[in-house]
């Protein structure tokens, strides 16, 4: 790894690599926990801040044609397709 010049900011990351056989980086060779959330939104012209917990993700309230444009707007742009994987 240090040849690859991975740098590691907590050293007790470092050690847990140690076990691992493969390795997967996204494109900027970051290791993350391969978990996205939302922080904030501006939806409908009302913008939201600090919405990382589910709990406070229930508290916004969009309006339904506002919902209707969004679910179009999804799945016009998207590119989803689903495969079983079976190990």
């Amino acid at each position: 790894m240090m040849k690859d010049h991975y740098v590691f900011r907590h050293l007790n990351a470092c050690e847990k690599m140690g076990y691992a056989t493969t390795i997967c980086c996204d494109k900027r060779e970051t290791l993350t926990t391969n978990r996205m959330t939302v922080v904030q939104a501006y939806v409908g012209e009302k913008h939201w801040k600090n919405v990382e917990t589910p709990d406070r993700a229930k508290e916004i309230i969009i309006p339904d044609n506002i919902k209707e444009i969004i679910c179009e707007s999804v799945s016009v742009n998207s590119s989803y397709s689903s495969k079983l994987l079976v190990n």
